[in-house]
């Protein structure tokens, strides 16, 4: 994914996906949980292409 459009679709969404700190932790930033989103797909939609591969 480009920067560009990252720093865009973070722009829409970081309001929406913001936390406060608390005591006992610290909240992730928007950008991480974007960023750990994104790569969460992206492995389970490459698994799951080889898996289809692997079957033919």
């Amino acid at each position: 994914m480009p920067p560009e459009l990252f720093d865009e679709i973070l722009e829409m969404i970081s309001q929406a996906i913001s936390r406060q700190d608390t005591r006992f932790r610290s909240a992730l930033t928007p950008g991480l949980k974007l960023a750990l989103t994104w790569a969460f797909d992206y492995r389970e939609q490459l698994l799951v292409t080889l898996l289809c591969v692997s079957v033919q």
